[in-house]
């Protein structure tokens, strides 16, 4: 199994469980407005596509779809790197160069 398709593999049972209780919820009329959805990951390395039906069913797979929502197009260790970071919120600024002034 390669990297990109064994991140997917975690992202999508992710998805898939968030959705579960999001739309069982109260906003789960709203969620599922914005339903299904097509994401496709492209690197340089190969692509995947992430697609979440009707019902919050999450799949992911080699590209193919070619009618999608979104195309994300990363290098793939930062795709990896932020995949494995999943929702603990946006990776820390970038130091500032060595003799910059704030």
């Amino acid at each position: 199994m390669s990297a990109l398709q064994a991140a997917f593999a975690q992202l999508t049972a992710q998805v898939q469980n968030v959705l579960s209780v999001a739309l069982a919820g109260p906003m789960g009329p709203m969620v599922r407005a914005y339903l299904p959805q097509v994401w496709v990951f492209e690197t340089e390395q190969g692509a995947r596509t992430l697609a979440v039906d009707a019902a919050g069913r999450a799949t992911s797979f080699p590209r193919g779809m070619v009618e999608r929502e979104v195309t994300v197009q990363r290098r793939q260790d930062p795709l990896l790197r932020g995949l494995a970071r999943g929702s603990a919120g946006p990776p820390p600024p970038p130091e500032a160069p060595r003799g910059a002034h704030p």
